[in-house]
């Protein structure tokens, strides 16, 4: 199956036809490297990337740190071939917090290339990202806000794995994007969407709970939605064993990356 974005088909890689138990590349960071100069519906990381541009990573909290550290390098390699002016390096959530997770999880911070989570729990150099800033509004949604590093980016590069999220429904890398670096009233939105439906009539008088289902958009559309409202961003997901180790990589357009990852997980 081909994926086809702005009119243009494009195979998938053929490691995102295995199973999850899939024998593990034997060249991890040459698989990575690969991926980012051939990637799907984009042209290569080197060249999507702009002499100047200023450029956010978003990399998965959930991610373990070897991995982490993995993607940076020929990440860092293809943003400085571009001549990007300024890079920051973002931890985020991929989705709600945990009932165990730290106080103020879900919201991005900046940090050296490949740090985690539990880096930052432990005292690692990072920060909270600064204010929130408006990027339009989405269906269901209101008015959506990211944090500013990301929202004011020119570039961004969504690092994580190919998953589903076990409450929002969603897979790849969106939810990198509307849910790791969105104000809380973007966060909380999408909560809503997850949970259900509200009573008909609580936001327009007189609405059917038909009608009201009908026109509210499903988490992962609306996470697309904040995908579409971003910067142009770069996706970069690895396909993981249960113990961790890669067994493949997608990488280029977010939504062409985000329809492979949805594929490979569907079995198609």
């Amino acid at each position: 199956m081909d994926i086809v974005r702005n009119g243009r088909a494009h195979p998938l890689l053929p490691a995102a036809r295995r199973a999850m138990d899939a024998p593990p590349v034997s060249n991890p960071e040459g698989a990575i490297a690969g991926a980012l100069a051939r990637p799907l519906g984009a042209p290569s990381l080197a060249i999507f990337v702009e002499p100047g541009d200023r450029v956010a990573v978003l990399q998965d909290a959930s991610l373990p740190r070897e991995l982490r550290d993995l993607a940076a390098g020929p990440i860092a390699a293809a943003l400085e071939a571009a001549g990007a002016a300024e890079v920051r390096w973002l931890v985020v959530e991929p989705g709600p917090a945990r009932p165990d997770a730290a106080e103020g999880a879900g919201v991005p911070f900046e940090a050296p290339a490949g740090a985690g989570a539990a880096d930052l729990a432990e005292g690692a150099p990072g920060r909270p990202a600064e204010g929130f800033v408006a990027v339009g509004r989405a269906p269901r949604l209101g008015v959506v806000r990211l944090a500013a590093k990301v929202a004011r980016a020119d570039r961004l590069i969504l690092v994580g794995r190919c998953t589903r999220d076990p409450d929002l429904g969603a897979v790849g890398a969106g939810s990198l994007v509307a849910w790791g670096s969105a104000a809380p009233s973007t966060r909380a939105a999408l909560l809503g969407l997850a949970a259900g439906p509200p009573p008909a009539g609580r936001d327009e008088p007189g609405a059917s709970a038909a009608s009201e289902v009908a026109a509210r958009p499903s988490p992962p559309a609306a996470i697309e939605s904040v995908l579409l409202l971003s910067p142009p961003a770069f996706a970069l997901l690895l396909l993981l064993q249960a113990s961790g180790r890669i067994t493949g990589v997608l990488a280029g357009d977010a939504l062409a990356v985000t329809d492979a990852c949805a594929g490979f997980l569907d079995g198609r």
